[in-house]
């Protein structure tokens, strides 16, 4: 199967990886497999194949990179749980923990690589809850039905409507 030619758009992305700073061995990986990428050229059918296999390393890679990146953010979750149970003592000491690990920024050019296209995939992260407009909010119906079940109806929730049906059972 012949190579095609795909366009592809170069620019600068900046990068915050606080896995490196953790695990030093999965950041010098992942410049391997960068300067590997940089260094592909696709004329020929085997050429293709080689730079899928390439790809599908790097995604592999990218995933490690995110777990361990979870693996970091983990006591950050954890604090705004016991924040939100009353125990801000240990909120604060996981927070410290959380907030202690350096995120470095690492800048990179995208690598050209011929016969290889490259998708842009926007990512957001939310960093206060209370800023975000009410139009991209939901229900937590979950606990609706909870509290709802719970109460048999005699709480009150705000624009919530409770009522009460008899199902036949069998």
């Amino acid at each position: 199967m012949p190579a095609r030619k795909t366009k592809t758009v170069e620019k600068s992305v900046t990068l915050l990886n606080p896995a490196a700073a953790v695990d030093p061995e999965l950041s010098a990986s992942a410049k391997r497999m960068l300067q590997r990428a940089q260094s592909i050229t696709v004329a020929t059918a085997e050429d293709y194949e080689a730079a899928a296999v390439v790809l599908q390393t790097l995604g592999e890679r990218e995933s490690e990179v995110e777990a361990k990146k979870k693996e970091l953010w983990a006591p950050l979750a954890k604090a705004e749980k016991f924040q939100d149970s009353g125990n801000y003592e240990r909120a604060h000491v996981l927070e410290a923990r959380a907030q202690s690990v350096q995120a470095p920024t690492i800048e990179s050019e995208t690598p050209k690589v011929a016969g290889v296209s490259l998708r842009e995939h926007w990512l957001f992260e939310v960093t206060d809850a209370a800023l975000v407009p009410r139009e991209y909010l939901i229900v937590d119906e979950r606990l609706v039905r909870a509290d709802v079940t719970g109460s048999k109806g005699t709480k009150e929730i705000p624009g919530v409507r409770v009522w009460s049906e008899l199902r036949p059972q069998g």
